[in-house]
């Protein structure tokens, strides 16, 4: 045991106290009760014992014993002098490095008296930036505007390292650091005194360096803080549109949309004050949007944009296609409504197994026929389905029900295969001719027979 330790410990045995001293915590605590045995501790060595008077001042301040912190604190005077930080900075600040615990301790606790007096000896750069990424963390505001105060530059970068929910790779701006802290006032104070938006985050991989793309506002839209969000907006210079425009609309957020739209074009007509409003938001922007709300049933954002942008043909069957997949027939027949055309997405509808769907696209004028003779038609897919009701749709549009494609395919041969006897009876009704082969020269009545069929043999054979 060091020789210096065994003489506080004999003075502290001394003085009536318990000689049994099980680490660094329980001497500075022994220090709480009698501050002159600081003194005793300092005449040795000052570099090797003094985070135990550190450790004895934070235990203060956890206490809410501000007057004797104090104290304790005018202790660290003597072997921090301005003289010395004149001559040798570095040492000094190796020195008083060990004393940053006791600021942490001061701010988590929001002890302005104890931090004042601490400031008192100075701070280098580095350790203000640190001390000031711990006030924003722990949210103390009078911190943060001493700081400001001071005019520190806020657009520094520093290791998310006060944060447990940051990558330790992660170089953070105080403004990234404010957002995360979620507090609205922080973030208005950070951008009132020179924080820039546009400062984004620094990834350190490796042996390089390099900016990412999470701007702050785009990261108060990925973790939903939606106030802190509108602030920005409104005060900050708008980067990644696509990407806000799309989250956005995720989220539902058709106000925010409308004013990141509006602030959009501002920025546009800026440059080009004749531009047509609608053709702003391009296609390629549109499209993910038109189906991201539809999938999340978003329906104010899908009627927000389809009232306010050009629904160019690329996007109209995109949307066509989008709705189809998700069953929507409803929103789909007023789409068709609005936007009528030609439409091809019959594959899409029968994918799904989508009657209501099928019967919509019909209503508003599909093509229905075969785009090639040797192509099945629509029946043979219908008839795969066993949907009478569509099937007795396209009879009456004047499909032919006796189609054949390369394959001798045909709709009578597919409700077979499929053991669809309603379908069978209705399209045997209709006309279905069973005489027809297929490319391997059977005929239903054979096919039926080969798959066991019973009950559509006896309507065959009827």
């Amino acid at each position: 045991m060091d020789i210096t330790l065994l003489k506080v410990l004999t003075i502290v045995g001394q003085n009536g106290y318990k000689t049994e001293v099980k680490n660094s915590r329980h001497i500075s605590g022994i220090f709480l009760k009698d501050e002159d045995l600081w003194t005793t501790l300092a005449n040795y060595q000052y570099n090797k014992y003094s985070s135990l008077l550190s450790l004895a001042i934070c235990k203060a301040i956890e206490s809410k014993d501000t007057a004797k912190a104090i104290k304790l604190i005018r202790r660290i005077a003597p072997f921090v002098s301005k003289d010395e930080e004149k001559n040798n900075p570095n040492k000094t600040f190796y020195k008083f490095k060990r004393y940053m615990s006791v600021f942490i301790s001061a701010i988590k606790n929001k002890n302005m008296e104890v931090f004042n007096r601490m400031c008192n000896f100075g701070l280098t750069e580095k350790q203000t930036h640190s001390l000031m990424v711990c006030a924003i963390v722990n949210e103390s505001i009078l911190v943060i505007k001493y700081f400001i105060s001071k005019n520190i530059d806020l657009n520094f970068h520093m290791l998310a390292e006060f944060s447990e929910t940051c990558s330790a790779k992660m170089m953070k701006s105080s403004l990234n650091f404010g957002i995360e802290s979620k507090n609205l006032e922080i973030v208005k104070l950070l951008i009132e005194n020179g924080a820039r938006s546009s400062v984004q985050e620094i990834t350190i991989r490796y042996d390089s360096c390099y900016y990412n793309s999470l701007s702050p506002i785009l990261i108060c839209c990925i973790s939903k803080d939606w106030d802190i969000f509108e602030y920005l907006l409104d005060n900050s210079n708008i980067v990644h549109f696509e990407e806000l425009f799309d989250r956005l609309g995720v989220n539902g957020k058709v106000d925010l949309l409308k004013k990141l739209v509006k602030k959009h074009i501002n920025k546009i007509k800026e440059v080009n004050p004749y531009v047509n409003e609608r053709e702003i938001v391009q296609s390629n922007t549109l499209i993910p949007l038109f189906g991201s709300s539809l999938y999340f049933n978003k329906m104010e954002i899908y009627y927000y944009l389809l009232e306010n942008f050009n629904i160019d043909l690329e996007v109209r069957y995109k949307i066509i296609r989008d709705l189809c997949i998700l069953n929507k027939y409803d929103i789909l027949d007023q789409f068709l409504t609005k936007y009528p055309g030609e439409i091809t997405y019959f594959s899409y509808a029968c994918e799904h197994e989508s009657e209501e769907i099928i019967a919509c696209l019909i209503k508003h004028g599909a093509y229905i026929h075969p785009l090639h003779e040797s192509n099945p038609t629509l029946l043979t897919k219908i008839a795969e389905r066993n949907f009478i009701g569509i099937a007795q749709l396209l009879l009456h549009k004047g499909i032919k029900i006796n189609h054949q494609s390369n394959r001798g395919w045909t709709a009578l041969m597919a409700a077979v295969t499929n053991g669809h006897k309603e379908m069978v009876q209705f399209l045997m009704d209709n006309g279905a001719d069973q005489s027809l082969k297929n490319e391997h020269g059977r005929t239903v009545l054979e096919m039926a027979k080969y798959r066991n069929r019973v009950e559509i043999i006896k309507i065959l054979e009827s």
